[in-house]
Parts: structure tokens; C-alpha cells; sequence
């Protein structure tokens, strides 16, 4: 009697270590520190609405993901090119860039709810698109944006308590948050971001 097959199970902290022992790692544009007064700014007025409903990042954390690790396969992570020689392509991965800000949204899901900043950039869209691009001509593609099927350059500000996430799904509220930082971010229209790591 054939015994019942058992799929191999998806282990994501071995998977990990194994990647990051190989050099394939997430890539990331940290918030630069002459933005931190904007961003100040901007957890000013978030606070009291935020306040036992969610739990703000540091500043010092903040950044963008261009490719996340969730993107990389199975293969990838025990095969696939060092992500450092794919960004060493990438003109645009060595210098600063500067983004506009968007408005304030919600991002990932119900299990794990952020609050976050739109960011409008052409430049980091076509960054993302380079590094898709690079990937699948070493043949291995990324996986699809679980954000869903086209890049948007977001910054996370803060992790939304499960039982609160009705509170910032209500269009009042989301309304009411970005007419607040409209008028706390009337000095900056726009935020730098660090070289791509």
C-alpha cells in the first residue's frame, strides 16, 4: 500500500537564513534623515487618532520596499543571483531619490494591516520594473506583489490592531487623516529617500 504523500512544509524562517547565507535579500529606500522633520510633522496629527488603535514605526525605520522577500521563490532563495549584483545594474539604486507624497492609505491584510504613505514616483516605478526585468532574464522571475498586481510605492507608518481595522476602513476616517496631513505637511511636498540597499 502506497503511503500518502506529505508536501514539503514551507519553513520561512530556514528559507530566510538560507537566502540572506547567499546574499538574496529584500530591497529597501530608507526615509533619509533630512525628511524626518516632515515625517514628524505628519505622526503629529496621526497620533491621537492612532492612539490605541495602532502603533506607529520609528522614524528612523521608515522606507519603501522596491522588492520584497516574499517576491522570491523557493528557487530563488537556494539558487537565484545575489541581489546585490542585480542592483549594481540599476543606475538609479545608487543615488538619493526625491518623491512626492501621496495620500494615506491602507496596505497588506486583515491579519496584518498598515497604515501607509502613497509616494508618487515615476523614477522608483521604473526602478522596480528594472530589477522585474533583470530577474526574469536570469530566469527567475518574481513572484507577484501580494499588494496586488502593479508596484505602489507606499511607506508603512503603522501596524493597525486587528480589532481596530474597522475603524480606519471608514471612508470618514481615511478622509478626515489626509485633509489633517494636507494641511501638517504644507512645507513639504516631498520626501528624500536613501540609495537603494
Amino acid at each position: 500500500m502506497q503511503k500518502p504523500s506529505h508536501k514539503k512544509r514551507y519553513d520561512h524562517g530556514n528559507l530566510y537564513a538560507q537566502a540572506s547565507s547567499r546574499g538574496v535579500f529584500s530591497v529597501r529606500r530608507k526615509v533619509a534623515k533630512e525628511s524626518y522633520s516632515a515625517i514628524e510633522d505628519l505622526y503629529d496629527i496621526l497620533h491621537p487618532e492612532i492612539t490605541n488603535a495602532a502603533e506607529l514605526s520609528a522614524i528612523k525605520s521608515l522606507g519603501v520596499t522596491v522588492v520584497g522577500f516574499s517576491r522570491f521563490d523557493e528557487r530563488h532563495c537556494g539558487a537565484g543571483p545575489r541581489t546585490a549584483s542585480i542592483s549594481e545594474k540599476i543606475c538609479s539604486t545608487s543615488k538619493p531619490l526625491e518623491v512626492g507624497i501621496g495620500k494615506l492609505a491602507l496596505f497588506g491584510s486583515s491579519l496584518k494591516a498598515r497604515l501607509a504613505l502613497n509616494l508618487v514616483s515615476e523614477e522608483l516605478k521604473a526602478e522596480a520594473n528594472e530589477f522585474e526585468t533583470l530577474f526574469a532574464a536570469m530566469n527567475f522571475p518574481l513572484k507577484p506583489d501580494y499588494n496586488g498586481v502593479e508596484f505602489t510605492p507606499h511607506c508603512s507608518l503603522a501596524l493597525i490592531f486587528r480589532d481596530r481595522l474597522g475603524h480606519f476602513t471608514d471612508n470618514t476616517t481615511m478622509n478626515r487623516l489626509n485633509l489633517n496631513k494636507d494641511s501638517a505637511m504644507t512645507s513639504a511636498a516631498s520626501i528624500i529617500l536613501e540609495p537603494a540597499r
